[in-house]
């Protein structure tokens, strides 16, 4: 299982007691990896990943084709998130084909839509209950990664260029 971000409006604390929590039967050969920079901000959800010996390890630092092929090889990439701007990882994500849980805070239902499986951020127990229903479903995982490579292609740099750049030209237009 996968997250990335360890400040603390990641809640990997949260996501920590979650893993930890699940049964032995779906826990068994699952590592919770959580990427991120460090910084004191970070030492809650460093110390939280710890608490999970040899189920939890932190990659500070990695570069742009590794993290792809964390995505692309994580068997879920959760992203419980307090709150977020856009929610960029859950697209990089989706797009890698990674099954993706989220919460249920604003950006990340608009950026997921139906691809993703929505948890509330401060309920530990639903959370739980979530990854455990996901890890014990290879075709539930699956049908959220058909949906979520979808759902990404609606997200490219280029589109997202041109219409930035159509609003900024309508807007000097108007003036």
């Amino acid at each position: 299982m996968l997250t990335v971000g360890l400040d603390p409006r990641k809640n990997v604390e949260r996501l920590a007691s979650a893993f930890s929590a699940l049964p032995p039967s779906v826990l068994d050969g699952h590592v919770l990896v959580a990427v991120g920079h460090g910084g004191r901000r970070t030492r809650a959800a460093r110390e939280a990943i710890a608490s999970l010996d040899t189920r939890g390890r932190v990659l500070d630092s990695v570069d742009d084709d590794m993290l792809g092929a964390l995505y692309r090889r994580c068997t879920l990439f959760c992203y419980p998130s307090l709150g977020e701007g856009f929610g960029l990882p859950v697209a990089e994500a989706m797009a890698a084909g990674a099954p993706v849980v989220a919460s249920a805070r604003p950006s990340l239902p608009e950026v997921g839509g139906d691809a993703v499986e929505y948890v509330d951020p401060l309920d530990v127990a639903q959370l739980t209950r979530t990854l455990a229903a996901l890890l014990a479903s290879p075709e539930r995982r699956a049908d959220l990664t058909r949906r979520g490579r979808e759902r990404a292609r609606r997200f490219r740099w280029g589109g997202t260029a041109e219409a930035g750049l159509d609003e900024l030209v309508a807007a000097a237009s108007r003036d």
